[in-house]
């Protein structure tokens, strides 16, 4: 149906006013989207695209349901008017929360940086910026590994699979390859990794790895510490 309506947004987009008086006034390629109209009632209607900071994002519409009516010009400036006064009051709302995300976030990094400067310890280090991040991030799991650049190996440091804080010390650190991680990736790349499907990028690597004899074994191994889940002291 978008696209019985696609000469209307083309319209809007380039800042263009759309109205008629009746929908006998449609042109036949609106034939469909008059039937659609005028199940709904809608006799007469007018529309004026909605602008914010000179880019268009909707379209305010006025529709007459129960007579025909005709929009002079008078009209149209009206509803202008009261478009740029909605696109105003939004663009304020959006610029308020912004800043309300901005505040929320130079206090997160604040709070967390006064609770680092506490302590010295490797492992308590991660787990304070680990409770850190649960309060503003869904993060059942989360990895922070340290690299050794002259043996080019990665070493976990800190891991919560499911919820559930494993004990590093059976891991093995693993070699550096692109081919067997995002975490040599991100470290090579020196940007950051994303991945919509984990389980499915961990399945891969493992295959890849299981090919690789420079790091089958460490990262056979380090996938098997992630399945034996092991409970440990509280976070």
């Amino acid at each position: 149906m978008a696209g019985e309506f696609a000469l209307w947004a083309e319209q809007l987009r380039a800042g263009e006013v759309v109205r008629f008086v009746s929908l006998s006034e449609l042109p036949p390629t609106l034939s469909r989207g008059r039937k659609v109209l005028g199940k709904l009632g809608v006799s007469s209607l007018l529309a004026v695209p909605l602008a914010r900071e000179d880019e268009r994002w909707g379209a305010l519409c006025v529709a007459m349901v129960t007579e025909a009516r005709r929009w002079p010009d008078a009209d149209v400036g009206l509803i202008a008017m009261v478009g740029d006064l909605l696109s105003s009051a939004l663009a304020r709302q959006d610029a308020a929360e912004r800043i309300r995300r901005q505040a929320a976030r130079l206090a997160f990094v604040s709070e967390l940086g006064r609770s680092l400067a506490t302590t010295l310890d490797v492992r308590e280090i991660c787990r304070v910026a680990y409770r850190h991040l649960s309060r503003v991030l869904v993060c059942p799991s989360l990895t922070i590994t340290s690299y050794d650049a002259a043996r080019e190996l990665i070493t976990p440091l800190y891991v919560i699979a499911d919820g559930d804080s494993i004990d590093v010390n059976t891991m093995p650190s693993a070699p550096l390859d692109p081919e067997c991680g995002q975490h040599s990736r991100a470290i090579l790349d020196r940007e950051p990794v994303f991945l919509e499907d984990l389980q499915t990028q961990r399945d891969a690597s493992m295959k890849s790895c299981a090919a690789c004899p420079r790091a089958s074994f460490s990262w056979i191994r380090m996938g098997a510490c992630y399945r034996r889940i092991r409970r440990v002291s509280p976070r």
